[in-house]
């Protein structure tokens, strides 16, 4: 955050518009560029538009789509459906770095004797934090079970 100034060429850059801008209301953050993953997440591009632009190298040491740092999921399992007994992949199948980010762990639920869970499990070390699995997931808001936390937030968590 620290090298960025504020300038948009990574929000013009993006193919996806996925970068937002944030708006005036937002205070020190203005001008600041993010992601709101349910609306559009990152689809990390093989060519990193959004990297190569950078003036400042806010965005840098972005080679593979392994080495994207945004942040990681995180899964509530009081509202995600594979958590109740209900097969659903869909945060697992869209994952770019599927079996590494989002692993799926098979087991019996508890007190049902006839139905499977397949829960999805992420790995904080590998996941991107890019959001296809918010933006993908079948729950609406606000009840989304599925959500990124972000190095910002791990940072300011981390201060506190």
């Amino acid at each position: 955050m620290a090298r960025c100034i504020k300038c948009g060429k990574c929000q013009q850059a993006c193919p996806y518009q996925a970068i937002q801008i944030a708006g005036v209301g937002e205070g020190s953050a203005a001008g600041t560029p993010f992601i709101d993953a349910r609306r559009q997440a990152c689809r990390m591009c093989e060519d990193f538009p959004c990297v190569n632009v950078c003036p400042t190298q806010a965005l840098r040491d972005v080679a593979t789509r392994a080495d994207v740092n945004m942040g990681y999921a995180v899964i509530n399992e009081n509202t995600c459906i594979a958590f109740k007994g209900m097969r659903c992949e869909v945060c697992y199948r869209v994952c770019p770095l599927i079996d590494r980010a989002i692993t799926v762990q098979f087991g019996s639920l508890e007190g049902d004797s006839i139905h499977a869970q397949f829960a999805p499990t992420i790995n904080r070390e590998t996941c991107t934090g890019c959001g296809l699995c918010v933006e993908r997931c079948v729950i609406s808001d606000p009840a989304v079970p599925i959500r990124i936390v972000s190095v910002a937030e791990q940072e300011a968590k981390g201060s506190k």
